[in-house]
């Protein structure tokens, strides 16, 4: 597959909603334990989403989706997600 190819096939897996990037395992254990903690304060969490580029990139993807933003206003960061 030369490099044009590739990108498109980037470009359709992302408009698919199929393109997948994996996120540091570490991280999302930290994260799905503070999430578990009762005591866990929003801006931890946040914290911990913020770290990893990946998942926060998701994080606001989600955020923007139909499914969750329902006044179609943009969500431009994790702490607004």
């Amino acid at each position: 597959m030369n490099r044009p190819d590739a990108f498109k096939s980037i470009a359709a897996q992302a408009s698919r909603g199929e393109l997948t990037f994996p996120t540091s395992v570490n991280a999302a254990l930290k994260l799905q334990q503070a999430l578990n903690d009762p005591d866990c304060h929003l801006e931890a969490a946040a914290k911990l989403v913020q770290a990893n580029p990946l998942l926060a990139a998701r994080t606001v993807a989600i955020a923007n989706s139909v499914a969750y933003n329902r006044s179609g206003n943009e969500i431009s960061s994790v702490r607004a997600a």
